[in-house]
């Protein structure tokens, strides 16, 4: 049963690795990461939130895709899992801003008011090679994000609260 705040979409069921998924506020698109093709896919809303056309919206040579933002100005924040890198792309698909960490698996930006939070992972590195992996860094930037929406926990109709399925 879907809940009362709209229907249960079901996502593409061709993806590898599936990341997180980004949307937009202002535009009508959604964007979902495969990380172990290197993709990012961007994929058309229509008015009523549901999925239409998908398209290839980035394709990383240098790394994995991870976690991903969008900001005010419809660009994507991406994390680079492996090149070190959290990058910035316009709503084309062209790289406006890249920066480098002293890390090399960044997992996830976020953005709060106009400064950039990153957190990365020490998941399979050794001690020579953790730098300062596993920590959060932070940095200013130019572009803001509207404030996370909270989540809203709403348990079944005359369930246990539980969000499990059962067959």
């Amino acid at each position: 049963t879907a809940p009362s705040s709209g229907p249960l979409l079901e996502m593409p069921s061709a993806l590898d690795r599936p990341r997180l998924i980004g949307g937009s506020r202002l535009s009508l698109v959604m964007y979902l990461t495969d990380s172990a093709r290197g993709v990012v896919f961007r994929y058309d809303l229509d008015d009523d939130g549901r999925l239409g056309g998908r398209t290839v919206f980035l394709d990383v040579e240098d790394g994995q895709p991870d976690g991903m933002t969008v900001d005010d100005g419809v660009g994507l924040w991406v994390a680079i899992w492996g090149a070190g890198q959290v990058r910035r792309y316009d709503s084309e698909g062209q790289l406006r801003e890249s920066f480098t960490l002293p890390a090399s698996q960044p997992t996830s930006p976020c953005l709060a008011g106009s400064r950039l939070f990153i957190t990365t992972a020490l998941y399979g590195l050794s001690p020579a090679q953790a730098g300062q992996s596993g920590a959060v860094f932070a940095v200013d930037v130019t572009e803001t994000a509207p404030p996370a929406a909270a989540y809203v926990h709403r348990p079944r109709a005359g369930g246990d609260g539980s969000n499990s399925r059962s067959s």
